[in-house]
């Protein structure tokens, strides 16, 4: 089978967006040109980096250092460094100040999880790593052809009950009950599906890694079946000629967790949900304050607050990707907008609850 036959390739994250919401993936796919473009919050930019950066940090000590009983903090200040190289000054500022001493505790704890569950084979092997394949494949067949699904997982080692897949996680795991969130579940029963050994032997362990001195949790026995993931994959591959023809065919699941990251949400004609508070205006002016960029609103129309907005407005906002280019002439919108403060001359910071979206002339 050679890449030039497959006519789609997915990946476990796909698919919980798949599960989550049919439209975002339709959108994210097959919509070439959504209506506005959003502005990332700080929040989410630098969450998506600092989980970069302490992944590959700890790949790269698997590589190279596998037999070291503590984690070589040089490896993550190095890693610091090459994603500072050729970011954007905006951003290269944003990762300075990233990594903190509790990220630092962090990785220490995971490296010391993964020792753990390597038992004495962490001290006695070559310190080559992985000591298997990290990537794996596997193959969809639907009507109009053949679906690949492409994994790659954080570690795999061997432990006296068989092969054991480990994932770490240095954001979100829980739901407000303290249990795994599916979507982890569902990337798990994904890779468990998956041969990432020379023999075809496939993981039959799980372990979720949340550092900070937990303990590595086996979350085997909660995983949905192979069966269950392979369906919601041919569904999804069933379903992709009819989202490239018309992606708002599929289903919308607006939701504030569905939506609050969403890329597509500009697209999606059920954004925003009707009971959300927003705030619409033209950028007048924008200037840098400090660590924030303060821009200037006028023209604001709101909706869902308290109290209207008799005058002009001023943000404050964390440069982030997207937010630094913001000019005048531009329009925002600021989606889950609280009631800003003052009179006559209003004020408001966003912070993670808020989306802002910006509209180009």
């Amino acid at each position: 089978m050679t890449d030039s036959s497959v006519l789609f390739l997915w990946s476990p994250s796909l698919l919980n967006d798949y599960v989550e919401c049919p439209r975002r993936v339709g959108l994210g796919l097959w919509n070439e040109k959504p209506q506005g473009e959003g502005v990332l919050l700080p929040e989410a930019t630098s969450g998506a980096w600092r989980g970069n950066i302490l992944h590959k940090a700890l790949e790269t000590a698997w590589r190279t250092s596998a037999t070291s009983r503590s984690f070589p903090q040089q490896i993550l200040l190095e890693t610091i460094e090459q994603f500072g190289a050729n970011a954007q000054p905006g951003r290269r500022r944003l990762l300075e100040a990233l990594i903190t001493e509790e990220d630092q505790r962090f990785i220490a704890y995971t490296w010391e999880d993964l020792q753990e569950l390597r038992g004495a084979r962490a001290f006695t092997n070559d310190g080559v790593w992985p000591e298997h394949a990290i990537e794996s494949q596997l193959l969809i067949d639907a009507p109009e052809g053949t679906h690949r699904v492409k994994g790659r997982i954080d570690a795999l080692i061997e432990t006296d009950e068989g092969l054991a897949i480990v994932d770490y996680k240095f954001g979100e795991t829980r739901d407000s009950q303290g249990n795994v969130l599916p979507s982890i579940l569902r990337q798990f029963a994904t890779y468990m599906t998956m041969s990432f050994t020379s023999g075809g032997e496939t993981p039959n362990r799980a372990f979720l890694i949340e550092g900070l001195g937990s303990q590595p949790e086996d979350v085997t026995d909660r995983l949905p079946s192979s069966s269950t993931i392979l369906s919601e994959f041919s569904d999804l591959a069933n379903t992709a000629g009819t989202a490239s023809g018309d992606p708002t065919a599929l289903v919308a699941r607006p939701s504030d967790r569905n939506c609050r990251w969403c890329r597509e949400r500009t697209g999606c004609s059920e954004w925003p949900p009707a009971d959300t508070a927003t705030i619409d205006g033209e950028i007048t002016s924008t200037a840098r304050t400090g660590d924030s960029l303060a821009i200037e609103l006028d023209g604001v129309n709101a909706t869902g607050l308290p109290r209207p907005i008799t005058g002009p407005l001023t943000i404050t906002i964390d440069p982030s990707d997207g937010s630094e280019d913001l000019k005048a002439g531009d329009s925002l919108r600021i989606v889950g907008a609280q009631q800003p403060t003052g009179t006559g001359a209003h004020r408001l910071k966003v912070h993670a609850g808020m989306t802002v979206l910006r509209y180009r002339r």
